[in-house]
């Protein structure tokens, strides 16, 4: 009686954090030891445009990521199921279903076997893909200015609040004789 109270417990509070999962506003999946997805939540299918029965049971490796990178990132990934290793912290590219390439932080938890040995791992990751490309933007429009600020023909310097020369172009440097590092 006790252990069936105790495998009851267990099945409900399983039944809860999948619940969980599939209202988080985050992706989340599930691996088996060989790589097979055997879990993930819609808001994964949403971002992803798979439907459930594409997904379980498919090779994770095989059907989201870009293939220049599947062959490493299997081999790593069965590398450490092996040495009993998990990346806890990860950044993934994954294909969606119309071929996009998602940028995917993730956070990698090892499932454990009978026997202590990491018998798969559960996912919970964030896409990131919009933050990278207005980074990845803004990056390029620093370089655009920084090239403008530079070979400006007029002389261009900054200065804070007190007066005090922070920086200058080429043209401020001939104009007052002096370096900017002077």
């Amino acid at each position: 009686v006790r252990r069936r109270d105790e495998r009851k417990k267990l099945g409900e509070s399983e039944r809860r954090f999948r619940k969980s999962l599939e209202n988080a506003h985050l992706i989340a999946f599930q691996l088996s030891r060989e790589g097979i997805t055997t879990f993930c939540n819609d808001f994964f299918l949403n971002t992803t445009g798979w439907q459930r029965d594409e997904v379980i049971g498919e090779n994770w490796f095989d059907l989201f990521v870009p293939y220049r990178e599947r062959g490493k990132m299997k081999k790593a990934y069965l590398k450490n199921i092996r040495e009993n290793s998990v990346n806890e912290h990860f950044f993934a590219r994954i294909h969606t279903h119309d071929g996009e390439i998602r940028h995917i932080h993730l956070n990698n938890t090892p499932l454990y076997g009978s026997e202590g040995e990491i018998d798969g791992i559960s996912s919970i990751g964030e896409d990131v893909t919009e933050r990278d490309r207005v980074i990845e933007e803004m990056k390029q429009s620093e370089e655009r200015f920084k090239i403008i600020f530079e070979y400006a023909p007029d002389a261009v310097y900054i200065n804070d609040l007190k007066g005090i020369f922070l920086d200058g172009n080429r043209a401020a440097e001939e104009l007052v004789g002096y370096k900017k590092e002077e």
